[in-house]
């Protein structure tokens, strides 16, 4: 997405040339923009492109770009409610994210078209990954259609899941009597490993192979209650493939500032960068 002062924050495309780089749409007209600053993901599903924007009319709403033009894919909550709650991933020709109907949170999916887009799994997502495959789910359970007390089954856990109810299969609990607060999903050969806190050690270091005997405590790198990594830090440093590592500086750094240009030339001045997991508050 990108900004201008007439349209906001919009959809745009490009060929990587000033040419070929555009708004493919103004999906709110006027200049407040139909998308926020950390817009997206931008997906891909059946051939297109699916996003969240707000049409200024019903919310945030999942939309499609078919190369053409961008529509309205589905109205999942009526009225200006958000009916895209994010956490989405691609899963085959499917993008699953976690919707709002208007009574209750759970997971759907859109194949980028308005008949495909549909209630998939009774799980209101805290983080979804795709794994193979299959999915791996964090949430609650929904054990009543309508809002009311007891509405979601407390705390969430983890799931294995083919994107249907009825291949949606209980993992684990990992803590049983209070919400483990998963902070993200990153797949290691062909384990997922993801931070939890099991209500003993803390946030610490979890991996799983999608069963129960497999998931398991992979490090109790702080020991004690306290844990090493915490629910409430974003940790935006991923894997991009499986050799190749995004990471992000503290801020206010510049990239030919003495503290980030050794790290930016480590492999040309022969300097070895171990990756290791851990929370530093400063």
């Amino acid at each position: 997405s990108a900004s201008t002062t007439a349209a906001g924050r919009e959809p745009w495309v490009s060929d990587g040339t000033s040419v070929g780089t555009q708004m493919i749409s103004d999906v709110r007209p006027g200049a407040t923009g139909s998308m926020a600053l950390d817009a997206g993901p931008f997906l891909p599903a059946g051939g297109k492109v699916v996003f969240p924007a707000n049409n200024g009319t019903d919310g945030i709403e999942p939309m499609v770009y078919d190369g053409t033009s961008v529509s309205l894919l589905a109205n999942v909550s009526a009225g200006s409610n958000n009916g895209w709650q994010g956490r989405a991933v691609v899963l085959g020709n499917n993008v699953f994210f976690n919707g709002y109907n208007g009574n209750k949170y759970s997971t759907w999916k859109t194949d980028g078209t308005t008949a495909g887009t549909v209630h998939a799994i009774n799980v209101a997502l805290s983080s979804i990954a795709a794994f193979g495959n299959r999915l791996l789910l964090f949430g609650e359970e929904v054990i009543h259609e309508t809002s009311q007390a007891g509405q979601y089954e407390f705390p969430a856990r983890l799931w294995i899941s083919d994107g249907t109810q009825g291949g949606t299969s209980f993992v684990s609990r990992i803590n049983p009597t209070s919400y483990p607060s998963i902070t993200f999903f990153q797949q290691v050969g062909s384990r997922y490993v993801f931070g939890a806190d099991d209500g003993t050690n803390g946030g610490e270091l979890w991996t799983t192979d999608g069963t129960a005997g497999g998931t398991q405590l992979l490090v109790d790198a702080f020991p004690g209650s306290t844990g090493a990594i915490s629910s409430f830090a974003a940790y935006e440093d991923s894997f991009i493939t499986p050799g190749r590592f995004k990471w992000m500086s503290r801020s206010k750094r510049r990239l030919d500032s003495e503290e980030l240009q050794p790290m930016i030339h480590a492999r040309a001045n022969g300097l070895r960068i171990p990756l290791f997991v851990k929370q530093d508050d400063n």
